[in-house]
């Protein structure tokens, strides 16, 4: 393998990485040794599938998987061993990169677009003064963010009865004037999120139970014309001289239910 670096200018460089054969051969030969093990085909036990018919249908796959592996270790050590203070990733030269043919036995060459962070002084005077500050944590901010992290570590489970923060999947079904359904209209199955506390528009969604039915204008289901329009799976203008109102049938309630704040939370999840 070979890795050269050509600076462009002082904030832009190409890194130029040579694969040969023998960088690669023996992790595509144990990769497909590995997969040789759990592939099924017709006319074979599983795990003993001929290694040359393994080789000959995945073969081309393995060796791109294994390169862009091999790829990414040798650019992030090349980073790592020159000390280059660079800015974000690499990112491949596409014109030269999509050109490569894989083909075992082959060498390859990429280039990779790399920034350099530019190199500056901060000259600070004696006499300069900078301000402390000091962050008060107080009850409030701590119950915030405990009750925040354990949301977010929190499993769905499914409620007999909606309440705040609930999310009702349900089918909506176009009705018209009289209340009565409108044959070939609009029907679709989709959802409604109950906030916490529940807008004034959805009180009436609070206790509802699977099979209960509401009849919704278009406000109630959603506040603007582009959720509307994905909700009742029709494209935004028409959604937006829709005037009739929509059966919702619920059929699930989901709740978030936040995760136990115990000895075993830590340990768990915040790793």
């Amino acid at each position: 393998m070979n890795i050269t670096q050509e600076n462009i200018d002082a904030l832009n460089a190409v890194v130029k990485v040579k694969l040969e054969p023998n960088d690669y051969t023996e992790r595509v030969d144990q990769a497909l040794k590995n997969y040789q093990k759990k592939v099924a085909m017709p006319g074979f036990r599983p795990g003993k599938v001929p290694s040359s018919l393994v080789k000959k249908m995945y073969g081309k796959t393995i060796l791109a998987e294994e390169v862009n592996r091999l790829l990414s270790d040798s650019l992030y050590k090349f980073i790592t061993d020159n000390k280059l203070d660079i800015l974000g990733n690499p990112l491949p030269k596409e014109e030269v990169n999509n050109a490569v043919e894989l083909d075992l036995g082959k060498e390859f060459e990429f280039h990779f677009d790399m920034a350099l962070a530019p190199a500056f002084n901060v000259d600070l005077s004696k006499s300069a003064t900078l301000t402390e500050y000091a962050v008060r944590v107080d009850d409030k901010l701590i119950n915030n963010y405990v009750q925040d992290i354990t949301r977010r570590y929190g499993q769905v489970a499914p409620a007999d009865t909606a309440g705040d923060g609930d999310l009702l999947m349900g089918d909506f079904v176009e009705l018209d004037a009289n209340g009565e359904i409108v044959p070939g209209g609009i029907f679709k199955s989709s959802t409604i999120f109950l906030d916490n506390p529940a807008k004034d528009h959805h009180k009436d969604l609070v206790s509802a139970k699977v099979d209960d039915k509401f009849d919704l204008t278009t406000e109630q289901i959603a506040d603007n014309i582009n959720d509307l329009a994905s909700k009742l799976g029709v494209e935004p203008h028409a959604a937006e001289g829709l005037k009739n109102k929509f059966r919702f049938t619920v059929k699930t309630i989901s709740r978030l239910v936040p995760a136990e704040m115990n000895q075993e939370f830590p340990s768990k999840n915040c790793r």
